[in-house]
């Protein structure tokens, strides 16, 4: 009988944890949390505790800037 090991598998690049996404935004998880609770970002639950945010959602959070007009 072989022994499994209980390392957890990598995660793919197009998903994130929310500290990963925290990290990749500068805000604190506290408000990556708030975010994914008010549905201003996508987020999934794998297992029973895994939160997984796309990539493709992150870079869509922010809004390009516009020149003022004189």
């Amino acid at each position: 009988m072989t022994a499994h090991s209980k390392t957890p598998a990598p995660i793919p690049a197009s998903l994130l944890t929310i500290e990963q996404a925290a990290d990749f935004l500068q805000v604190s998880t506290k408000t990556i949390r708030r975010w994914i609770a008010t549905g201003d970002l996508p987020a999934r639950r794998f297992g029973g505790r895994a939160i997984r945010i796309r990539r493709a959602d992150i870079e869509a959070m922010g809004e390009p800037l516009t020149a003022r007009s004189a």
